[in-house]
């Protein structure tokens, strides 16, 4: 038996042992790559909807503390416009108008990373177009702290040729 020909069958053989080990390891990786990134997406989309959660209730709590009906002052709001609301009525309006706005986002943000349904995204382009013009009457993106991102997504669904339904 010719040992140099048994030791280089050893070799050939361990050389690819050491490739398909180093090929699994670098599919084990890759798996807990993916892994990691979708259960970071999950923890900041979950963070998200909490502190969405926490914004929409502090602002209709706040909304609450004026006592006024928002069906009457959103229809004052469209029958005589901005100017025939007093400050508080107003604020009132921004309130509840953030709320709604916050709410929106979260389901925009939801939606991108795969936890909402394209219905519920359709939902959500469809409350926007429908809200949007009072949102512009109150000025509600002039000194509220909205992502850029959220207002970016609201001025593409409304210049977006879909009509509201």
């Amino acid at each position: 038996m010719d040992w140099e020909a048994v030791g280089a069958i050893g070799e050939v053989v361990g050389a690819a042992a050491v490739v398909a080990t180093l090929l699994f390891l670098v599919s084990q990786l890759r798996q807990n790559t993916t892994s990691l990134d979708a259960t970071r997406t999950a923890n900041v989309s979950q963070l998200y909807q909490f502190r969405a959660q926490m914004h929409m209730e502090g602002m209709l709590r706040k909304a609450e503390a004026f006592g006024l009906s928002l069906a009457d002052v959103m229809s004052r709001l469209q029958t005589d416009g901005i100017e025939s609301l007093n400050q508080s009525e107003k604020i009132f309006l921004i309130c509840h108008a953030t709320a709604d706005a916050v709410r929106l986002d979260n389901g925009l943000f939801q939606h991108r990373n795969g936890f909402l349904d394209d219905d519920y995204a359709a939902y959500v382009e469809r409350s926007i177009r429908m809200l949007a013009p009072h949102w512009e009457q109150i000025d509600l993106f002039g000194f509220s702290g909205f992502r850029q991102g959220f207002i970016d997504e609201v001025n593409r669904i409304l210049a977006s040729d879909e009509s509201p339904t």
